[in-house]
């Protein structure tokens, strides 16, 4: 998370193209050396570089991105389906591919995927301002509260597979079909029910996804578990569609200026949470616990 405010920094001031690009390549590369590494310290920490600048500059791109393909519509309802079903399979196919294909195979496939990926974006002519205006932003208390408030349910997304693989079921395919089931269930929620829901119910929402989360903290039957699982995905995608508006939100502040700072405060939120946490040798169940809480505060702080 540290490495990755480098990452921010770079992919703002950078063609965002290019950085796009380069960013696929080191998401391809990481999981090749992932496939072939000792499992040592400093190997994983080595790791952590060309990781850190693969995840963090695409994510500053791709909300780059967002925003400008925004300007003439807010549906991010769109936004957030079209996410979903690209994932929809992936977890699901990786699971199977990582029981019966070695990690190196996979991560080549990885790549060429990325670089695939990339195709769209590079083509994509929409007028984007050349300026990096490195400007002070002004950004609402509550919205940087919740901006804080809102990285406790990124870590628990981060952290789920983990948990679900140490206490649930060690299967690769059981993960996928987890995830398989939140995605099919967060299509559905964005398609026919999200536009119902407003702002005022949001913190309502944090409270039941906050519950239904402790619920499968407890529960150890696979086959429930799946059932939590669409609950979750539903009012997971529910939270997404109201933080994601909350983000695009940039008000008169320069974007690119806005973003680098939005991104700063998310990678620092967690490396606190991250920090924190190993002072005081929490376990996982603990930190995902503590997650819980910061997602339900975070719906009292929504702008």
């Amino acid at each position: 998370y540290l490495i990755g405010i480098l990452a921010s920094d770079i992919s703002i001031r950078s063609n965002k193209k290019k950085i796009l690009l380069l960013s696929n390549i080191f998401y391809g590369v990481s999981y090749i050396y992932l496939s072939k590494i000792l499992y040592n310290k400093l190997s994983l920490l080595l790791l952590a570089f060309p990781l850190a600048f693969s995840n963090y500059s695409y994510h500053t791109i791709r909300h780059y991105f967002a925003f400008h393909m925004l300007k003439n519509t807010k549906k991010t309802n769109i936004i957030v389906t079209l996410i979903h079903l690209g994932s929809m399979f992936s977890s699901l196919i990786g699971g199977i591919l990582l029981e019966n294909i070695s990690p190196l195979y996979i991560s080549i496939i990885v790549l060429i995927i990325s670089l695939f990926s990339c195709i769209p974006i590079i083509k994509y002519q929409s007028p984007i301002s050349k300026q990096n205006n490195k400007r002070k932003v002004k950004i609402p208390k509550n919205k940087i509260i919740f901006s804080i408030l809102e990285q406790f349910k990124v870590l628990f997304i981060e952290l789920q597979p983990l948990f679900i693989y140490i206490y649930i079921n060690n299967s690769y395919l059981y993960v996928g079909v987890f995830n398989l089931t939140m995605n099919i269930a967060s299509i559905l929620i964005t398609l026919f029910l999200a536009k119902y829901i407003k702002l005022k119910h949001f913190k309502h929402i944090t409270i039941l996804l906050g519950i239904t989360l402790f619920l499968k903290l407890n529960i150890k039957k696979t086959y429930f578990l799946l059932l939590i699982a669409f609950i979750e995905g539903c009012l997971t995608k529910i939270y997404e569609i109201f933080s994601l508006k909350n983000l695009y939100e940039s008000g008169n502040n320069s974007i690119d200026s806005y973003l680098l700072t939005e991104e700063i405060i998310f990678l620092m939120t967690k490396s606190t949470i991250i920090i924190t946490c190993l002072l005081f040798s929490l376990n996982l169940k603990t930190i995902l616990y503590i997650n819980i809480i910061g997602i339900i505060l975070s719906g009292f702080f929504i702008e």
